[in-house]
């Protein structure tokens, strides 16, 4: 067995020690992500990165990533997960605490694979740090921020059907109804989810990072339309069918059916983008003009 063999063979052990020195932050991790319905999407995450790399490893692109060494990509990655690491333990922040984690799976791969492997997996490795929820002080100012927002969206979308549509605080009035908004439907965790799905899409199709910023930037605006749709159609609901309508399971459903039709939506939206750029791409050059033959 040689020595290129024996490091293959050690890099599994690696990924297991890595895993395990982290265990104990990923059993906190899972604790949070799978009990708070904002951050529930970061339990996808972890999958997601896998499945695109999965798919970028048997692409075949940008090269061998065979081991070549450490490079200063991956030691300076080391070392940010080591302040996040230390920083976060020391100051019982466990934002900073978790995001040492993907960070050191990504010096990983560029240690063990070079420059080539980094660049062959920097959308799954990016989409990888998306495991790691906000920190709970964004949370708190972007959420009112949101409410205000996805509020002014559906009144503009009830006033043909109610002239006098208002929105105050965080209430809604249509018609003879006030429809208090919660912070729970702020739509900040389908914001969330839209923005892990536009990285996974963006890897998926390999967008160019400029046109990927593009659609993160506006899955904002986009985000604030399906909320507001989402609270228009409570209201008329509200409106047609009463109180029990709009409460309990009948509530939660059209939330989630709202936001899924949303992220179908957004996806063809990309695709749409896709598609025309592969067209751009293949169409053929334009027939010289009379003139240029002539020359």
């Amino acid at each position: 067995m040689n020595v290129l063999a024996i490091v293959r063979w050690a890099r599994p052990l690696q990924v297991v020690g890595i895993v395990a020195l982290f265990a104990p932050l990923l059993v906190e991790w899972w604790a949070l992500v799978s009990e708070s319905d904002r951050v529930s999407y970061a339990v996808l995450v972890p999958f997601l990165a896998a499945g695109l790399a999965w798919r970028r490893k048997n692409d075949g692109v940008n090269g061998a990533t065979e081991a070549t060494g450490p490079s200063w990509i991956s030691i300076g990655l080391l070392f940010l997960a080591t302040v996040l690491l230390t920083v976060g333990s020391l100051a019982a922040i466990f934002t900073l605490s978790i995001a040492a984690f993907p960070l050191t799976l990504a010096a990983w791969v560029g240690a063990t694979g070079g420059t080539a492997a980094l660049k062959r997996y920097a959308a799954p490795l990016v989409l990888f740090q998306c495991m790691v929820p906000p920190p709970l002080p964004l949370f708190d100012w972007a959420v009112p921020q949101l409410v205000k927002a996805s509020g002014v969206a559906a009144v503009l979308l009830l006033s043909p059907l109610d002239g006098g549509t208002s929105w105050v605080g965080n209430e809604l009035t249509y018609k003879s109804w006030t429809l208090v908004v919660a912070e729970a439907c702020s739509g900040s965790g389908a914001l969330l989810i839209y923005w892990v799905l536009i990285l996974f899409l963006g890897g998926l199709f390999k967008l160019r990072p400029a046109i990927t910023l593009g659609f993160l930037a506006f899955a904002v605006p986009f985000t604030l339309f399906i909320n507001g749709v989402r609270i228009a159609l409570t209201a008329v609901i509200l409106d047609v069918w009463g109180r029990p309508a709009v409460t309990g399971v009948g509530h939660e459903i059209l939330g989630q059916v709202v936001v899924i039709l949303g992220a179908g939506l957004l996806a063809y939206v990309m695709d749409v983008v896709v598609q025309r750029r592969r067209k751009g791409k293949n169409r053929p050059p334009a027939a010289p003009c009379p003139a240029e033959v002539m020359a």
